[in-house]
């Protein structure tokens, strides 16, 4: 295990080896997801089967994010340039959506986030709740090769909520019902929610067919009603919708 202090006092990251890894996180990570091993090295989500569960606890709802994780947290700098935002970022770049949801969660300073890949044994990155982008060692000095993983998730070690990311089209957060409505309480509901993310998933689907067909299989790994036609998905087929959501 390799330990860093963090600026604020008390704040410390760590990243422990594969064999750390699997000793102490092994048997949550597992209780969390249920990605087929082949996966594991994948190029993309994209590629998932959307037949295969994200997350092993079938009483979780999910989440679709059309941004990867670390998007959720708007630049500072991107915020003063509202005037050259593109077009199809517009229902989206700009709102925070992953501090709220540290709000909901945060148990306290002694809490923290673990951040991994995707494989059951990849190292193990730990970083404080606060400040948020924290789990992203993006202004911390942290050595990047011990934490740079395009594709991976985000827990802690309660297991009650993790997200999966893909590495730059979008993000799933799984978690507990409940938990989850406190979330969309904080931003809205789950009809403002939802309605942005429509509208931001319905500039993607301008893209090419693989794109269309990665949404598709977003939305069936998400088990969200699929709104948009079926006109060039490729063997769409019945999937469990729920959204045990407040309208």
């Amino acid at each position: 295990m390799k330990t860093w202090r963090g600026e604020m006092p008390g704040q410390h990251f760590r990243v422990y080896d594969k064999e750390e890894s699997e000793r102490l996180f092994g048997d949550l990570r597992r209780r969390i997801w249920s990605f087929d091993i082949k996966y594991e090295t994948g190029s993309s989500y994209f590629d998932l089967d959307p037949e295969i569960p994200l997350f092993r606890n079938r009483d979780w709802a999910c989440l679709l994010f059309p941004k990867a994780l670390f998007d959720l947290i708007p630049d500072k700098e991107a915020k003063l340039m509202d005037g050259n935002q593109e077009p199809d970022d517009q229902y989206w770049d700009h709102t925070d959506f992953f501090r709220p949801f540290l709000d909901v969660i945060n148990g306290g300073p002694e809490q923290t986030l673990l951040r991994a890949g995707r494989g059951y044994k990849d190292p193990v990155f730990e970083a404080p709740v606060h400040p948020a982008d924290s789990i992203f060692c993006h202004a911390y000095s942290v050595p990047a090769e011990d934490v740079l993983l395009d594709d991976w998730t985000v827990f802690d070690r309660s297991g009650t909520w993790a997200f999966v990311n893909d590495h730059i089209d979008f993000c799933w957060l799984g978690g507990e019902v409940n938990l989850l409505r406190r979330y969309l309480k904080s931003l809205g509901g789950w009809r403002s929610f939802r309605e942005k993310a429509d509208r931001r998933f319905q500039q993607v689907l301008k893209g090419s067919s693989y794109q269309k067909h990665g949404v598709y299989n977003s939305y069936v790994l998400a088990g969200w009603r699929w709104p948009f036609g079926l006109e060039e998905i490729k063997n769409p087929f019945e999937y469990e919708i729920y959204e045990p959501f407040e309208t």
